[in-house]
């Protein structure tokens, strides 16, 4: 988990399909620059993306603009070694599992709440995708319910899927944090009606722990409490509830978790190529 060279590059939800698309080439030339390497010396990669993944890196469905039916593997050749597909906020449980939150636990939900809202869950240390790999997602009907929550919490009077990824939550989380009541409270009615949408998933996993990721962790006991509070009275056994330990840092960390598992499987499997390793 140690980070050799780390390169971030903004995006904004006014991009296209294709803009968006140059942002991971940047990083990844930029990186391999930093640290004088070349595409041969990387054994594997991991691309993490907003929407529903399959393996093979088709976006079956997303929100953003121009995401639906884009075939990753295809627009992103330039990705190094064996290569990996997954949703974000799956590949985010990976890393909260590994060095986060979540360390040393194997089943495990993951809440994301920020300028995306999204679920996903781990049993026994793997992310079953289910029949078109959105097992864990919110129903329609839970999603409209988050989306009004939202409108509420960010104060927007009427808010659709696509416009909630153009308003940013953080100053009523900060707002939050330093105790403005308004926001504390808004805050807290947020996190009840997430955890609602989420009981369904919660109940059938029966995880170890729910990790509050996105945004929403930053006002850690704010938006845990409340959720623990509404999960307690649902469980046969109650989860703990944490904040993210790895914020922003949660895909990105379980993207390199996912590129070792594949590094790793392939060398304890393949004798020669680990002596070439």
């Amino acid at each position: 988990g140690r980070v050799s060279v780390r390169h971030r590059v903004p995006l904004s939800p006014a991009m296209d399909a294709q803009a968006r698309l140059t942002r991971p080439r940047v990083a990844m030339r930029t990186a391999l620059a930093e640290r004088a390497l070349s595409e041969s010396d990387i054994l594997a990669t991991t691309i993490a993306s907003t929407g529903i993944v399959t393996p093979e890196g088709k976006v079956l469905k997303s929100i953003v603009p121009g995401w639906t039916g884009l075939d990753l593997r295809a627009e992103l050749p330039e990705a190094y070694g064996e290569v990996t597909f997954g949703n974000d906020i799956r590949v985010a449980i990976m890393g909260e599992s590994w060095i986060g939150a979540a360390q040393g636990c194997h089943t495990v939900v993951h809440l994301h709440a920020g300028l995306r809202i999204g679920t996903a869950f781990l049993v026994d240390g793997a992310s079953p995708l289910g029949a078109h790999g959105a097992a864990g997602e919110m129903g329609p009907r839970d999603g409209r319910a988050v989306t009004k929550a939202y409108a509420r919490l960010v104060d927007a009077p009427e808010l659709h899927d696509d416009a909630a990824l153009r308003i940013d939550p953080s100053p009523v989380f900060a707002a939050a944090v330093a105790g403005t009541p308004d926001a504390v409270e808004a805050v807290g009615a947020f996190s009840r009606t997430l955890a609602k949408a989420i009981i369904g998933v919660v109940v059938a996993v029966d995880p170890q722990v729910v990790v509050v990721g996105g945004g929403l962790s930053v006002v850690d006991g704010l938006a845990t409490d409340p959720i623990r509070e509404y999960l307690a009275d649902w469980c046969t056994f109650e989860p703990k509830v944490k904040a993210s330990a790895l914020g922003e840092d949660a895909v990105a960390m379980g993207a390199i978790r996912l590129a070792l598992d594949s590094v790793e499987a392939k060398m304890f499997s393949d004798p020669q190529a680990a002596n070439q390793a």
